[in-house]
């Protein structure tokens, strides 16, 4: 420890001493000259690209510094020879610890050792980024203004991904398709692009489907009603450009074109979350790429709120907002699969183990708009989602147990924080993405940052865009919510924003001209309150509905003013919504005043009604009578994990 310490020591004063000169040599660097891009040629050779990237690349070597500071790779081998020491040290005390019996005296040294090498890796990433706060200050290509000072970079940087010989196959297929290449390659201050790479760039590199994508969905909605349609068609056209395969049907892609018209129309009739017009186009993207088809997107959306409607509004904890029916309704077992295609609806019904749970805990936010990242985790799978306090994980550890598509979840995490603490897109994209964009131009690897959530001394612009994002995360108010980026929509007022201001309605039996009695679920006698097995919760439909979980009864009193004065016969059917086959029949007892015993035990069958509400198949009551001013319907639940919700009951007089 005492020589990462003098290191520390040293590494300070020669930052005070030599910086200056270093830094003021990378400051002086040529003003930008606008980008030239010559006309696509028809036919087109791969050479003419591999050219283009040439010439681009001298233009930007005049730009650019050409390394990263001395003081700044310096400090970053310190950081390395830190985390040796530090991995060594959990290595023993893993060790240690396994061995049989304990050596208690060995294993605590082992632990006090690792906690010192963990206090000097922490002391060292601290020393490098203060030597790195100097670098960003003086490095006039982040601190430069001007919006079109990377526009080199950035066509350069979009040819590379594209590639020569697929940029020069796709502009051979036609007119049509070399013009979009031209019109991205030739946007005025690479506006476009720029916009692009901001939010990630294009799947694959499928640039030339990307566009031809935008511009059908741009056509399709010239003028949109809302501004995040045209972000809505960007991010559509950037993350289905390449093939998603869709969940029910491997050998069927999702259709870029139905999603974007899918979300479209969801979000103008009010059917998605009231966050979706403020999201930018790089967290569209993680909403609009669910592998389920359109129409089990509108079923999710539609089943949830019918079935489990406080699930929806819940918004006690907007970790759980949706996803929370894996934890209620998704039971933990082998799945059970019932038609020879997946489906998601099956996966509701039938349960799953940590994968299908997880699948169907992504579908659900999806499904209304939220954004998620997929989660990988030793051994188990889980979700992170986007909330109004930040990105979460849920059904499984943090962040750090996390990963996905060979990152990490704490740098996707620290990313999230920085975009989030980040004034505006601009100054996240001249902060941290014109660094990130220097590093590959410099053809540094991002594994030790993207993998290890770590700076290394081999890729020091890639170590640099990582202390900017640590810097702007830090910069954020600790707790406070996450920041989005556009005003919320003025044309367009949700589904969930027109329940939650709804007035308070009080529901009560009502006897129908022809003698009809309708009984609200909600006006059950026993019990009266919401109780473990018995929610009471405010329905979509209006008023409110009953959810019954597990072994659960509830009784209704009817009074005199409902009966009538000879025994009536009556059709009794219950409007339920359920979600999972084979659920148990309801048993019903009718009892009345006059006799003590019961008159009837009845049997109703449920039915799956995959999430939309149903009547249930009538059974004969018979109810009134003389003597009777009071009669009892109970309603009774065998043990089941299984819920099923109910908005009302019917007597229809026979």
């Amino acid at each position: 420890m005492q020589v990462h310490y003098c290191v520390l020591v040293w590494l300070l004063r020669v930052c005070r001493v030599a910086m200056a000169p270093k830094l003021r040599a990378i400051s002086a660097m040529s003003a930008a000259t606008p980008v030239v891009v010559p006309d696509i040629p028809n036919p087109v050779d791969y050479t003419f690209f591999d050219k283009l990237c040439q010439t681009l690349a001298v233009q930007i070597e005049t730009q650019l510094p050409a390394v990263a500071d001395d003081v700044f790779v310096q400090s970053l081998q310190v950081v390395q020879s830190a985390l040796a020491t530090q991995q060594a040290a959990q290595q023993l005390k893993d060790t240690l610890a396994k061995q049989k019996p304990v050596n208690q005296t060995e294993l605590d040294a082992a632990v006090a050792a690792l906690a010192d090498a963990s206090t000097a890796l922490d002391d060292t990433l601290l020393t490098s980024q203060t030597v790195a706060v100097s670098v960003l200050e003086n490095l006039d290509f982040v601190q430069n203004d001007d919006t079109t000072s990377d526009s080199a970079l950035v066509v350069w940087l979009v040819v590379q991904s594209f590639g020569a010989k697929r940029a020069a196959a796709w502009c051979n297929q036609g007119d049509l398709q070399r013009q979009q290449v031209q019109r991205l390659l030739q946007d005025v201050n690479a506006e476009l692009p720029r916009t692009m790479l901001l939010a990630g760039g294009a799947l694959k590199g499928e640039y030339g489907r990307a566009m031809q994508l935008y511009d059908a969905m741009i056509m399709q909605q010239p003028s949109p009603e809302d501004p995040v349609l045209e972000r809505l068609a960007l991010a559509v056209a950037l993350e289905l450009c390449a093939p998603l395969p869709r969940f029910v049907d491997l050998h069927t892609n999702v259709d870029p074109l139905q999603r974007y018209v899918h979300y479209e129309q969801a979000f103008l009739f009010g059917e998605l979350d009231p966050a979706f017009s403020q999201f930018t186009v790089q967290e569209l993207r993680m909403a609009v790429n669910s592998d389920a088809p359109d129409d089990q997107l509108g079923w999710g959306r539609e089943s949830l709120q019918n079935y489990r409607p406080d699930l929806v509004y819940y918004s006690q904890d907007a970790q759980w907002r949706y996803c929370r029916i894996v934890k209620t309704d998704v039971p933990y077992r082998a799945p059970v699969w019932y038609k020879p295609e997946r489906s998601y609806d099956q996966i509701l019904s039938g349960g799953g183990k940590c994968g299908p749970r997880a699948w169907y805990g992504r579908f659900a936010c999806k499904a209304f708009g939220i954004p998620v990242w997929g989660v990988k985790q030793p051994g188990h799978a889980a979700m992170a989602r986007w909330t109004t306090q930040g990105w979460m994980t849920c059904l499984g550890a943090g962040f750090a147990y996390s990963n996905w598509n060979g990152r990490t979840g704490n740098d996707f995490l620290l990313e999230t924080q920085a975009r989030s603490a980040s004034p505006s897109e601009q100054a996240y994209l001249q902060k941290v993405m014109r660094i990130e964009w220097m590093a590959q131009f410099r053809k540094e690897s991002d594994k030790s940052v993207r993998g290890n959530c770590l700076p290394d001394a081999a890729n020091p612009w890639w170590a640099l865009s990582w202390m900017e994002r640590k810097l702007l995360s830090a910069s954020a108010v600790a707790g406070a919510d996450a920041k989005l980026v556009y005003p919320k929509s003025t044309q367009v007022t949700t589904k969930l924003e027109r329940f939650q201001s709804r007035p308070d309605t009080r529901e009560s039996m009502i006897k129908e001209n022809g003698g009809k009695l309708i009984i609200p679920a909600a006006t059950c006698s026993d019990p009266t309150a919401s109780t473990k097995n018995v929610l009471f919760m405010d329905s979509f439909l209006g008023g409110q509905q009953l959810h019954w979980q597990a072994d659960a009864s509830v009784e209704y009193t009817l009074a005199t003013d409902l009966l009538t004065p000879t025994v009536q016969q009556y059709n009794l059917t219950c409007r339920i919504c359920t979600v999972h086959r084979d659920e148990k029949p309801l048993l019903l007892t009718v009892g009345s005043d006059s006799d003590d015993a019961a008159v009837g035990v009845l049997s109703i069958e449920m039915p799956y009604t995959m999430g939309m509400w149903q009547e249930t198949a009538p059974v004969v009551v018979e109810l009134g009578g003389p003597h009777v001013t009071a009669a009892t319907l109970t309603f009774a639940r065998q043990t089941t994990f299984c819920g099923i919700s109910i908005k009302d009951i019917q007597l229809t007089p026979i």
